[in-house]
């Protein structure tokens, strides 16, 4: 079971003695799942509501009672500001996985201090801009241009809440925020006990049907999507699902998505649409003001943009990956822990392979890895070689191949990218998406139990999908919701290839961001790439996305 910092956490003065709820005020983004129960327990000790399902009033009235107490109750996806009037006292909470993104910006100065919060980073850095361009930290955005995303926000003063923790800001004093977590996973137990893993999700998936507007399922030609829809569509009959038709079969997975759904009898409406990926890209970039470097936000808006015609809450598979061991890096992550120096001694087949899915090219890597970040050097997308190419004059970021990968990425690149780049594609849409694989107790259960001995493999879940689907439909092997950048880059889809060309031949490109990046070596990689030598698709996006945060950057102050 996992520890609670919050127990350790100062209550209100009085354990349980409610404050008067016009003494709190919340402002609340997202959703809480299990608001009901708590709303029972709350009446059951006298308190009454005056809506009939709000889970925001949940939350004022959870907090006017128990304060920061409330929050290991809490079953949701949440970001929320409480203002204490009678203590004068501001407290920002953000969710345990992090699904919802809280960011905020602290000035202060001789004469003044200034705090802002918001859900997105241009919205929090509007209180500080002072018609200056934000200033860039060099270090921070070395690592978002190696990784794709970085502990640590790249501009200075702003700061993103991590997940599972909270701030407060007394204004009575000094104006300095103090930041604790309120909740962490305890310690992997060695316990052999097997949790109930298909009574967790249908928990879950029930809870996160709890909605008053159209709601439907994002359908896969894998696992994750389909389990949710099948135990979502036992519940609700009349459940929708969509899937998005790629434009090129090998990263197509309508036609299965839809022998699933057949197989489910849902509603199900295949997508089509006609991807402008510069654009597309650009008006992201420009909401975020980060340089997120996931290929897949592009998919992942475009399905959103689609879906959201026909429903405004979307259920989907994040999380299953890292919570249930599926990525087949967790393997290569065992193979460098225990035979690392002599992987490093081993000669690579080749130089980078034109097919990066290849055997040839995944035994490259691991060599090179070896060489290398370790594990970080497998997730990254300029791993060690192409980082020290692109900037040979300037650190490397911190790395280690963690003893176990699967929790770690759930603690820093699940939120950090995976649930950033949902949040982002799908709130540009007003679309608002449910991760059942990540409600508290799946949380709980899968960081804080015995770590699995079949890292990649997501065992657990293929024997619920063995319950729940025909045999035929299990097996395919994980694709990912990839897009043909490789092709793309090369065919000049809709002018990236163009674009990222006249912006590297540009002196002023990356100018303004203090990182000495090598011209030269970023030129080559999109020569090695155009030519068909190698594939560097992943990280000309990056660049590509690298010069347009830094023009977002610029155009911010001049709105």
């Amino acid at each position: 079971m996992a520890r609670s910092p919050a127990a350790d956490l100062a209550p209100h003065d009085g354990a349980h003695a409610s404050l008067p709820t016009d003494a709190v005020a919340v402002v609340f983004n997202g959703c809480i799942y299990n608001h009901r129960e708590i709303r029972r327990e709350l009446e059951s000790l006298g308190v009454r509501f005056s809506s009939r399902h709000s889970d925001t009033e949940t939350l004022v009235q959870g907090w006017a009672m128990w304060g920061e107490e409330l929050l290991p109750r809490l079953d949701g996806m949440f970001a929320f500001a409480v203002f204490d009037r009678r203590r004068a006292r501001l407290t920002l909470v953000r969710d345990r996985a992090g699904e919802k993104p809280l960011y905020f910006a602290h000035t202060t100065s001789e004469s003044s201090a200034c705090f802002a919060f918001a859900s997105t980073p241009p919205a929090a850095l509007a209180a500080l801009a002072n018609d200056q361009t934000p200033i860039i930290e060099p270090a921070a955005l070395a690592r978002w241009l190696a990784f794709g995303f970085g502990p640590d926000l790249p501009i200075a003063g702003l700061r993103e809440l991590p997940p599972a923790s909270l701030l407060r800001l007394d204004l009575h004093q000094t104006l300095t925020p103090s930041l604790v977590r309120w909740w962490e996973p305890a310690p992997r137990e060695s316990s052999t006990s097997t949790p109930d893993t298909r009574a967790m999700i249908e928990h879950a998936v029930a809870h996160r049907l709890d909605a008053d507007v159209p709601l439907g399922c994002f359908l896969s030609g894998g696992i994750d999507s389909p389990i949710v829809a099948a135990l979502a569509s036992r519940l609700r009959p009349d459940l929708r699902t969509f899937t998005l038709r790629m434009p090129e079969a090998a990263f197509d997975e309508s036609p299965r998505a839809a022998l699933i759904a057949a197989h489910l009898r849902t509603h199900h409406t295949t997508l089509d649409v006609r991807p402008d990926p510069l654009a597309d890209l650009t008006l992201l970039i420009d909401q975020l003001l980060l340089p997120l470097g996931d290929s897949s936000i592009l998919p992942t808006h475009w399905v959103s943009r689609a879906m959201r015609e026909h429903a405004t809450v979307a259920l989907g598979g994040d999380g299953a990956d890292e919570l249930f061991d599926g990525y087949a890096r967790y393997r290569a992550a065992g193979l460098l822990r225990r035979f690392g120096p002599l992987l490093a001694c081993l000669p690579t087949l080749a130089g980078e392979s034109a097919h990066p899915r290849s055997r040839r090219a995944r035994w490259a890597r691991l060599v090179h890895a070896a060489r290398g970040w370790g594990y970080d050097d497998i997730l990254a997308i300029f791993p060690r070689e192409h980082y020290r190419s692109l900037l040979p004059t300037f650190s490397e970021p911190a790395h280690d191949t963690p003893i176990d990968p699967a929790r770690r990425d759930a603690l820093t690149s699940l939120p950090g990218d995976l649930l950033r780049k949902v949040d982002t594609a799908s709130m540009a849409v007003a679309l608002e998406v449910r991760s059942p694989f990540l409600a508290k107790a799946i949380l709980e259960s899968r960081l804080s139990g015995p770590r699995p001995d079949n890292a990649g493999s997501k065992r657990e879940l293929r024997a619920l999908a063995a319950t729940l689907l025909p045999p035929e439909l299990t097996r395919a092997p994980k694709s990912g919701f990839a897009i043909p950048l490789s092709r793309w880059f090369r065919e000049d889809f809709g002018s990236i290839a163009s674009t990222l060309r006249d912006l590297l031949a540009s002196p002023a490109t990356f100018s303004t961001l203090g990182l000495p990046i090598d011209r030269a070596a970023a030129q080559r990689l999109a020569h090695e790439h155009l030519s068909g030598l190698a594939d560097h698709a992943q990280r000309l996006f990056m660049l590509l996305v690298l010069a347009l945060f830094e023009r977002q950057i610029a155009h911010f102050v001049q709105r």
